[in-house]
Order: structure tokens, then C-alpha cells, then sequence
């Protein structure tokens, strides 16, 4: 991966960091006593370690993408931040650490881009060229670092 890609997908991860907000099973009895603490599950082991985020450095691709036009900025967001929305998942199920199967959720298409070109009014070359115009913008942002 490159250095402008790897910046904005740091950038991407600071934009979504927080509490996930899916709902999730009670970490604690809601009882009187409140002192009960369930034990751990197989999905905790099998849950990916935290994304280590350089906050300035996303902060710099923040300050690039508040200084672009406005539609440049609406194509990133179906481009990068808010991709997800678009994708189409199916249920399959896989097989645990543990060997027994389980339910995931797996993308199988992602067709942003078209609605992002019918939702905005813009051919596939206009969608292509702001995208271009973000990455060369992050990398004259970070390229004084690159040159030393």
C-alpha cells in the first residue's frame, strides 16, 4: 500500500473511532448487587485487536478534505467514509477457532459508485478525477515528510 492509500485509510479509521454502536450483550448484571461479570466467550478471542490510529495525521487529511470544493467532498464520502452503505451483504457461516460454525456477514457486491454518480449527476470519468483530485491533495500535504 502507498503512503497517500495507508493516510487515508488512518484517516478513514479516525472518522469511524469510537464506541461501536451495535447493541451487544450486558458486560454486567443490571441486579441490585451489579457485581456479577459474565465470562468470556469464543467471539471475544476471535475479535481483531484495535486499528492503532495516528490522530494528528488524520487531522491533516481532515484539514484537505474541509479545504475541497463541495462536491469533491461528497464523492469521498461515498468514495471512502460512508462506502459501507452501499454494499450488499449475504449471511454465510464459516468455521470458528473452535471448529464449530458460525454466522457472518459477508459483502458479496458494492455498487456506490454508480449511485454516487446517479445521485450527484456526474459521469464515471468526473467520479475518477475527484477522487484523484483528494489523493494528490494528501500527498502534497504529507510530501515535505517524504522528500526529508
Amino acid at each position: 500500500m502507498d503512503m497517500v492509500a495507508s493516510e487515508i485509510e488512518n484517516w478513514i479509521a479516525w472518522c469511524w473511532d469510537g464506541e461501536d454502536p451495535a447493541p451487544q450483550s450486558p458486560g454486567r448484571c443490571y441486579s441490585a448487587e451489579g457485581r456479577y461479570i459474565p465470562p468470556a466467550t469464543l467471539d471475544d478471542e476471535d475479535r481483531l485487536p484495535r486499528r492503532i490510529i495516528c490522530h494528528q495525521r488524520a487531522k491533516r487529511v481532515q484539514e484537505v478534505f474541509d479545504r475541497l470544493e463541495l462536491l469533491t467532498r461528497q464523492v469521498i464520502r461515498f468514495e471512502y467514509t460512508q462506502r459501507s452503505m452501499y454494499d450488499i451483504w449475504e449471511q454465510q457461516k464459516e468455521i470458528g477457532s473452535d471448529g464449530d460454525l458460525r454466522k457472518v456477514w459477508v459483502c458479496i457486491d458494492n455498487n456506490r459508485r454508480m449511485k454516487a454518480r446517479l445521485h450527484l449527476g456526474i459521469s464515471r470519468e468526473q467520479y475518477r478525477e475527484h477522487v484523484e483530485t483528494f489523493k494528490e491533495s494528501v500527498r502534497e500535504a504529507f510530501d515535505c515528510e517524504v522528500c526529508a
